[in-house]
């Protein structure tokens, strides 16, 4: 598989995770699990980057995460760096 170029521009990373966290519920409610996302107040919600390769990598840790959780909740947090 040859990588992809980074395609950097405006999207909404809010509506990124919710839309990775809804694909992914069935999963985590067919484990009994419980998946929640936390986003910060203070976080605009429309970021500059790679749309695709953040939802392809969120979907590869919160998948992870499921594969080897047996009980409990995840929680996606979304906060700024300071």
């Amino acid at each position: 598989m040859w990588p992809t170029a980074y395609q950097a521009a405006p999207f909404r990373l809010l509506q990124t995770c919710q839309q990775v966290l809804s694909l992914l519920r069935p999963l985590v409610e067919d484990q009994d699990l419980f998946l929640q996302l936390e986003w910060a107040p203070d976080l605009s919600p429309i970021r500059q980057g790679d749309q695709q390769k953040i939802s392809q990598v969120l979907i590869n840790l919160i998948s992870n995460a499921i594969k080897f959780s047996s009980e409990g909740s995840m929680r996606l947090k979304v906060v700024p760096l300071e």
